[in-house]
């Protein structure tokens, strides 16, 4: 399953169980946080350019590709993301 929500003013995302979820493009928009930790299929995620600022992959091990860039994040800990091949954090 996918899912796309780009250029909106959106703030906040609840995913619920979505635990099918496998790509998520969720760009351009304001969010400052969102919850992962039921989306353990996800492979694919693009946050750029929101506001968030803290973010808990510890879940979701399947990750291969992480887009955050133009975040507010300090720290971001993938120590659990084995499988990831891409991440951009600048």
């Amino acid at each position: 399953m996918q899912a796309a929500t780009i250029s909106n003013s959106l703030k906040t995302l609840r995913l619920g169980d979505n635990s099918a979820l496998t790509s998520l493009t969720i760009y351009n928009n304001e969010l400052e946080t969102i919850d992962l930790t039921k989306a353990v299929s996800l492979k694919y995620l693009n946050a750029e350019n929101n506001k968030l600022n803290n973010i808990d992959f510890n879940k979701n091990i399947n990750l291969t590709s992480l887009n955050l860039t133009g975040n507010k994040l300090t720290e971001i800990d993938v120590r659990e993301n084995t499988a990831l091949e891409f991440l951009s954090v600048s």
